[in-house]
Formats: structure tokens, C-alpha cells, sequence
């Protein structure tokens, strides 16, 4: 069951600023009925929640023109297959904890030429409790929080209109991400430092 209830608000507060300032409150309740009780009673619930503020500014030197900064934080539950199973041989992992966030992004969007656009944007993401595979055996996974994570990159991105009606998107994005804290994955220690798997340093499209 997830409730949320958000509050947003946008301002001129000059000539050229724009003030964007607003707050999310999050509550997710995770149950579970155990009804096959050969192997014990896992039923139980956890609830999980969260304030989340956000805040930005943007600036316009010009019509075509958009300077902007943002901060805000971020909340991210397990899913109900991270939360299925404590270990590998028992059931509901209800010590398992949402991870969050606290993000900054700066940057700049331009209008060039009436037909082209041009974005660039530089960001740098921290979070804590970020959510990792703990033991892997038979098929079944289970997970736990493993600390902090540092994420950091930079995007630029272009969209033209071409003639007959053709519009070309394009986007480059440079990715580093690592975690700040060391922990033991499957019984192997990852030190600080390391690379987030699955996550490419480089993306185009």
C-alpha cells in the first residue's frame, strides 16, 4: 500500500528568475499472509517512509536562454522481490530499508537557431542504504542495505527539426558511479571505491 501527498510551487521572483520549491511525503507498508506454515510463520509488515523536499531556480539571460540549479532528495523503496526473502532458505527480509538520496544538478538549455535545441547538465547524486544482493543460492536472492553510493556525471543532449517533418534526438551521457562504503557481497568483501556493476560509465543514443 503506498500513500503520498505532494505539495508544488512555482514563482517569478524577478524579471528573469523563476523559483521552483516543493515537498513530497511518502508512506509504503509492505504485508505479508503466510499460509504455508510447514517451514514457519513469516507473516508480519514493515512501513517504510519519507519527507522529500525539493528546490530550483532558473535563470534566463535571454527568451532562448535557460540557466538552472536544482536540489532535492530522494526515496526509494525495495521491491516486493528484494523483500521476499531474508536469506536464501527463509522468508520475508522485514530488516530490509528504503534508500535515499540527496541530488544536485546544474545546467543549461538553449534554443539555437529557432529549429535546434541544446541541453548540458552536470549532477551529482549521494546516497545511503543503497540496496544490494547479499546471498544468491538455489534460485533465490536476497538482499541488503550496503551503505553509501556516490554518483557523478555530466549529459549533453540536442534536438533539431529537419525538413518533411524530421526531428533528430541525440544525448551523451558520462556516468561515474561507486560506493563510498565497503561491505561483504555474497562473502566476498567490495571496497570502497568500487564500481556500481551494471552501470555504464558511457551512454549514447
Amino acid at each position: 500500500t503506498s500513500r503520498d501527498a505532494y505539495l508544488q510551487l512555482e514563482a517569478d521572483i524577478a524579471a528573469r528568475w523563476k523559483l521552483t520549491a516543493g515537498a513530497r511525503a511518502s508512506r509504503v507498508e509492505f504485508g505479508s499472509d503466510d499460509r504455508y506454515l510447514a517451514n514457519g510463520n513469516d507473516s508480519g509488515s514493515v512501513a517504510m517512509s519519507s519527507i522529500n523536499p525539493v528546490v530550483g531556480v532558473v535563470y534566463r539571460p535571454a527568451p532562448s536562454t535557460s540557466w538552472y540549479a536544482s536540489y532535492g532528495r530522494g526515496f526509494e523503496t525495495p521491491t516486493l522481490n528484494e523483500l521476499s526473502y531474508a536469506t536464501p532458505l527463509s522468508g520475508f527480509n522485514f530488516e530490509l530499508d528504503a534508500s535515499t538520496s540527496r541530488q544536485v544538478e546544474v545546467g543549461v538549455k538553449a534554443l539555437v537557431g529557432g529549429a535546434a535545441r541544446i541541453d548540458v547538465a552536470l549532477f551529482h547524486i549521494r546516497s545511503e542504504d543503497e540496496i544490494v544482493v547479499s546471498e544468491s543460492f538455489g534460485g533465490r536472492t536476497s538482499y541488503t542495505n550496503a551503505g553509501r553510493t556516490v554518483r557523478t556525471g555530466a549529459e549533453l543532449a540536442a534536438e533539431s527539426s529537419l525538413p518533411h517533418g524530421i526531428t533528430v534526438r541525440s544525448a551523451l551521457t558520462w556516468l561515474d558511479a561507486s560506493y563510498a562504503d565497503a561491505f561483504t557481497n555474497r562473502g566476498a568483501r567490495v571496497p570502497e571505491g568500487s564500481r556500481i556493476p551494471g552501470v555504464p560509465a558511457f551512454t549514447a543514443f
